[in-house]
């Protein structure tokens, strides 16, 4: 099973520079559910308690992704996911929402002519 990093990382399909890591999507409390039995193998790794991660900052993609880092079953966990926004050379990467499915959306990092997409079509 992927972590979440590298799901967006095969998201991204190029080279992730820059992250702002956002709140689990859910409660808080969530994290501690769904991800116990990861918490002493995350620890070992070096990401320690769930409030102390940087939020809302600009990080490396190579320190932002240890916060990302984790195991989930997109069907049933996407919905506790933590928020964030990556930054390739081109573009920027986010989690999606509508009508209780997830996907990884993205925007031109710079304008540029783009088509413009919703999300469940046109």
């Amino acid at each position: 099973m992927s972590t979440y990093a590298e799901k967006i990382e095969q998201a991204a399909g190029e080279e992730i520079l820059w992250a702002v890591v956002g709140r689990l999507g859910g409660q808080a409390e969530i994290f501690d559910e769904i991800y116990d039995n990861e918490l002493e193998s995350a620890e070992e790794e070096g990401i320690h308690d769930y409030m102390s991660i940087p939020r809302n900052v600009p990080l490396p993609w190579r320190e932002a992704r240890k916060y990302l880092d984790y195991t989930m079953r997109w069907e049933r966990d996407t919905g506790s996911a933590t928020v964030f926004y990556a930054w390739t050379a081109t573009r920027v990467i986010f989690l999606e929402h509508y009508d209780g499915n997830y996907r990884f959306a993205f925007v031109p990092r710079n304008p540029r002519n783009a088509k413009p997409e919703r999300f469940g079509g046109e």
